[in-house]
């Protein structure tokens, strides 16, 4: 959530969850870092593990039909920069796309980040259509946390970021 603060600073932010907004980011409260962020409390019937991100996404934009286009950051994508989600937009708004997907080097979808006209998701009930572009993204921004060996690595990158920093 603060990586998309920092990259849309103006935007609102929808964090769709079946936690309140205390449970998710007690270490913000009170602080403005959740202005302009709505909790879309989800309904049990897609709270489930098996509830794709494409439902959640046509359950928020069934309550949102004015938006025209959205980006979904899923929070299994620890590594992306703010800096890479603005120029990504940028290019998914001056390029007038219908979706821009991220990919890792091998040009494989790396879950890190889905920009998509609504009106096209509505038509094609996901971001993958014809007409989808893409994003190759580093190794490092990549990562895509699922499995506890995938949360040693981002660790490890982290570290290495760091540790790049300070020298």
């Amino acid at each position: 959530m603060l990586t998309a603060r920092k990259a849309f600073p103006t935007e609102e932010i929808v964090v769709a969850t079946d936690y309140t907004e205390w449970e998710l980011f007690p270490a913000i409260r009170g602080t403005n870092q959740m202005d302009g962020v709505k909790i879309a409390n989800r309904p049990p019937e897609i709270c489930r593990d098996d509830t794709t991100s494409e439902v959640v996404v046509k359950w928020i934009l069934a309550q949102r039909p004015s938006e025209e286009a959205f980006v979904l950051l899923q929070p299994t994508s620890p590594r992306r920069e703010p800096k890479t989600l603005s120029k990504a937009r940028k290019t998914f708004d001056e390029g007038q796309l219908t979706s821009l997907v991220s990919v890792n080097p091998a040009y494989q979808p790396n879950g890190n980040f889905y920009f998509c006209n609504s009106r096209a998701f509505d038509h094609h009930g996901s971001w993958w259509s014809y007409a989808t572009s893409i994003w190759v993204q580093s190794w490092e921004e990549s990562v895509d946390v699922n499995y506890v060996y995938d949360l040693a690595v981002a660790e490890a990158l982290r570290w290495n970021r760091v540790y790049r920093e300070v020298s």
